[in-house]
């Protein structure tokens, strides 16, 4: 597996000054500066190369930790996790990274070939973990291979389109039947970018990833029945949290309850 090898702005063009949704962040964690990002970075790298993927894991986990987040820092993250062996990390952070470059080939054939492997474990093939967990497979992939950043812009295009046909077609005293048919036509477009965007939230609600093998259990009770492996790289959603229980619904539809902290959300 090769990882990216990303300059000042690739890496800090999508970082954000706020903790990803579902990570833990130590409380003493603070901000770190660009340089400094890059330093560790390019230590992460080199970890990487000499095969030291603990430490290669650890540097980029201290750039996420220091408020910076890109695409190509969650993909080498995973890259690291994978060669260590820890799946469920792999699977997590590769699934982080294809919501910032969801049509990066490496990414996603990498992400392919982990779901494979959990599937493997589960030794269902009518289980798809990697998809189908809150929408079918197809138009779930087609609607993710879209970033939030990318669906909030086609939406501001289309506004000003929108007004500016409008203004057009009042001072150009376009036709009536042209009028209703561009500004008809640019709204249809407009309502239907806004619902993708909303089944695409809703989608993605509390999708979580197996961090540690599990078992799922009928009652959220340490003595209550078993009712399905959860193997390390499950992805998951969560329904509802109830004390240090998790009640998850898998790619089958099957339901049951868990330790909360066998599950990290993305």
């Amino acid at each position: 597996m090769k990882i990216k090898n990303v300059i000042l702005g690739v890496l800090l063009a999508g970082s954000v000054t706020v903790c990803p949704v579902g990570r833990a962040v130590a409380a003493d964690a603070g901000p770190i500066s660009d340089a400094e990002s890059l330093s560790k970075f390019a230590a992460a790298a080199a970890a990487y190369r000499a095969e030291d993927y603990d430490k290669a894991a650890a540097a980029y986990e201290e750039v996420l930790r220091g408020g910076k987040e890109s695409g190509a820092l969650y993909y080498n993250l995973g890259n690291s996790y994978f060669k260590k062996g820890s799946l469920g990390k792999a699977v997590l952070n590769y699934e982080r990274a294809r919501r910032l470059i969801p049509r990066d080939g490496d990414l996603n054939f990498n992400l392919e070939y982990a779901r494979q492997l959990v599937e493997r474990r589960i030794r269902n093939p009518s289980v798809k973990v990697g998809s189908g967990v809150a929408l079918s497979a197809q138009v779930g992939e087609r609607i993710c291979n879209w970033t939030d950043r990318e669906l909030a812009w086609a939406l501001c295009v289309l506004a000003l389109l929108l007004a500016a046909a409008h203004v057009s077609s009042l001072y150009g005293r376009w036709p009536r039947r042209a009028r209703r048919g561009v500004l008809g036509s640019l709204c249809v477009l407009w309502l239907f970018c806004v619902g993708v965007v909303v089944v695409k939230l809703a989608a993605e609600k509390d999708l979580a990833v197996a961090v540690a093998a599990g078992e799922a259990k009928f009652e959220p009770r340490e003595d209550a029945t078993a009712h399905f492996r959860v193997p390390e790289g499950t992805r998951a959603k969560v329904l509802r949290v109830e004390g240090p229980w998790a009640k998850i619904r898998r790619g089958d539809g099957k339901t049951g309850w868990v330790p909360e902290k066998v599950f990290e959300r993305f």
